[in-house]
């Protein structure tokens, strides 16, 4: 139970930490003991795990569901190289669907597909 008068475990205003410094130390940090680096070396050996990953937003405008996606693709990596796999994420292949050739843009695409 609180005692009255206090505000609990949330600091004061104006008492919060430089997050922004604070990710840049810890960027530093990794760099400087080469992390990543490490976490491959550690992992070489153990079962190959491939993440397939595609456009991030396919054909149309971002959206909230997108995010998701973003989440797993980060999350999945990670769980498989903690239990020990070497994982990889070949880079992303071909856009979802091909741009317009002039043609189509002009004449439009119904009426050239029709003849």
């Amino acid at each position: 139970m609180m005692e009255p008068g206090t505000r609990g475990q949330f600091p004061a205003p104006g008492m919060l930490h430089d997050e922004p410094a604070r990710e840049r130390e810890v960027l530093e940090f990794w760099r400087d003991a080469k992390i990543f680096e490490r976490s491959l070396e550690q992992t070489k050996d153990g079962e190959r795990y491939t993440i397939f990953e595609g456009p991030p937003t396919a054909n149309g405008r971002p959206g909230v569901h997108h995010v998701l996606a973003r989440a797993f693709k980060d999350l999945y990596p990670r769980f498989w190289t903690m239990r020990g796999r070497f994982v990889r994420t070949p880079p992303p292949g071909l856009p979802a669907r091909p741009p317009a050739r002039p043609a189509q843009c002009r004449s439009g695409w119904r009426r050239g597909a029709e003849q």
